[in-house]
């Protein structure tokens, strides 16, 4: 199958094609499906719907990832036998970040392994806002040179200039300063509360100095939100601190279960999210800014 003419096309699986397509129109580039047949036993094949460009682009929203990922694997394969010689992986969303190392005996290092399957698969990674920790960048997880990260800060930024403009920032732990710092950039007030997790469910969060809070209106900012329950206490904590009110913004709405309503019952006024996961408190396209790191 020789390549398909054109620079770069854009490939995508059904149900990525929304946040795809929006992608497609800011980058110019055409939007060609990937069409998935799942046979009795489980197994999957993947097949492109037009040939692969030299440049191919593959968009995958990476939420839910072990249904994913494999048919992720199967697609960068079938646009290598297509003919493109870049593959690139387009995820707004990356998972298996959080566990960069081993933290008891016998763990697994999922960063490690995912960077290894993804790394191999494609020759650049695009993602927004990756959640890393201990290691310095996309790079030492998939390969020197392999890893584009891109922020939502900037236009988190703008939106609360816009809506808020006498914000208070929190971030509810210490992971999410680095979030918290570019977002303020240097014109929002903020402090970064410290958080205790007990379970997967059960957290407390403190503030340490709650006296600036009275009367204000708090944001609390962070990467991500999976089961609700840090931001609720911080919500908590920050109302019983005086809080005029509260609102949430955050990069990846995951909102599993019923983590929205855990944040809503607890008086927060609005909950904000990019467009990284599909959901309806998306106020942030990140579209326009993967496609133009995309270009460069």
């Amino acid at each position: 199958m020789a390549p398909s003419e054109g620079s770069i096309n854009l490939f995508a699986f059904e149900d990525d094609w929304v946040p795809a397509r929006r992608l497609a129109t800011a980058a110019r580039v055409p939007l060609i499906g990937l069409e998935a047949h799942h046979f009795p036993d489980g197994e999957t094949l993947v097949t492109l719907a037009r040939p692969a460009a030299e440049t191919t682009w593959i968009f995958r929203g990476l939420q839910d990832p072990d249904a994913k990922l494999f048919p992720l694997l199967l697609a960068a394969n079938a646009a290598r036998r297509s003919g493109a010689r870049h593959v690139v992986l387009v995820a707004p969303y990356m998972p298996y970040m959080r566990q960069d190392d081993t933290f008891a005996p016998g763990q697994c290092v999922s960063a490690e392994v995912l960077g290894q399957l993804l790394g191999t698969a494609f020759d650049q990674i695009c993602t927004v806002d990756p959640h890393l920790h201990r290691l310095a960048s996309l790079d030492d997880v998939f390969g020197a040179g392999k890893g584009l990260a891109i922020s939502a800060a900037p236009a988190i930024t703008k939106l609360l200039r816009l809506r808020i403009s006498d914000a208070y920032l929190i971030g509810p732990d210490e992971e999410s300063r680095q979030w918290v710092t570019q977002i303020a950039d240097g014109s929002f007030p903020y402090q970064i509360a410290v958080k205790q997790r007990r379970s997967d469910f059960h957290v407390s969060v403190s503030l340490p100095r709650p006296e600036e809070l009275n009367d204000r209106r708090v944001v609390i900012v962070d990467d991500v939100a999976s089961s609700g329950r840090t931001l609720a206490e911080c919500a908590k904590a920050a109302l019983g601190a005086g809080a005029r009110s509260v609102e949430c913004i955050v990069t990846h709405p995951i909102f599993a279960g019923n983590a929205l309503e855990v944040i809503e019952e607890t008086r927060v006024r609005n909950v904000w999210s990019s467009d990284t996961i599909q959901h309806k408190t998306n106020r942030i396209e990140m579209a326009p800014m993967l496609a133009a790191a995309l270009g460069r």
